[in-house]
């Protein structure tokens, strides 16, 4: 089975407005991605998967992160490869701890346009994370 097609047996219909938004691995999203209109407009306008992977599996590996998930937004791509506009990171730092811990890589480009708070304050739904005791989380928005 190809990836496209894992991911989307995974997440399902995003269209569907009536279920929380999937949180998806970066293997999940990024496998045999090559789709530059899956990404947010903001990070699409500079990199492409591959890049935007590369940095997401740089950030995971830093001591203190725990996951790094992709929300996928209710789109899809022309390609048919849904669309994701935010990326979680659930980490031992809160917010202000967080940026210090940030790779140059990711300071370097990958900054987003917003942070967002889990569970979301806008209300929208999305699937749940599994948070360690005492473990923070915050979004990076590229919409």
């Amino acid at each position: 089975m190809a990836a496209l097609d894992r991911l989307l047996d995974r997440i399902g219909d995003p269209l569907d407005a009536s279920k929380p938004r999937p949180l998806v691995t970066l293997e999940e999203f990024f496998t045999d991605n090559d789709d530059t209109e899956s990404l947010g407009p903001y990070a699409r306008c500079r990199f492409g998967p591959t890049e935007f992977y590369a940095v997401l599996v740089g950030q995971r590996n830093v001591a203190g992160i725990h996951d790094v998930r992709i929300e996928i937004a209710p789109e899809i791509s022309p390609s048919g490869w849904p669309r994701a506009d935010t990326v979680w990171i659930v980490s031992d730092f809160n917010r202000r701890e967080l940026p210090r811990q940030i790779t140059p890589e990711f300071w370097d480009g990958f900054l987003p346009v917003d942070w967002l708070s889990y569970p979301r304050y806008d209300g929208v739904a999305t699937e749940p994370l599994a948070i360690p005791d005492g473990a923070f989380v915050s979004g990076f928005d590229y919409s």
